[in-house]
């Protein structure tokens, strides 16, 4: 099972950057491979919401479902996304880092 982690530093209050992880509606505005992805569930983004999404893989689109296993606003964020070539499973903390934002990740990728 391949693992992947990483940090990033982002300008903004943890609360405004844990808020716009959480919905994952946001992120085709800052990851160019999300082309789309829309909330299945109703009421606020909590553990249970779901989301179908498609990314492109090379030159095709791959379908996904992403479902919130954590939501500690606003400093952990869980996930799971399953798709036809692997299974995704994984969380973001968020630190406040001097009014900067600062959200390790670890995920761990693994076959369906």
């Amino acid at each position: 099972m391949a693992r992947v982690q990483g940090e990033i530093v982002i300008e903004r209050p943890v609360e405004v950057v844990f808020d716009c992880v959480a919905n994952q509606r946001n992120e085709p505005t800052y990851n160019p491979r999300m082309l789309r992805s829309e909330k299945l569930t109703d009421g606020p983004v909590d553990v249970g919401t779901r989301f179908r999404a498609v990314v492109r893989s090379g030159q095709r689109p791959i379908d996904m479902l992403i479902e919130v296993t954590e939501h500690k606003r606003p400093t952990r964020f869980g996930s799971r996304t399953t798709m036809s070539s692997a299974d995704i499973e994984g969380g973001l903390t968020f630190v406040s880092v001097g009014g900067s934002q600062s959200p390790p990740t670890d995920f761990r990728v693994g076959s369906p």
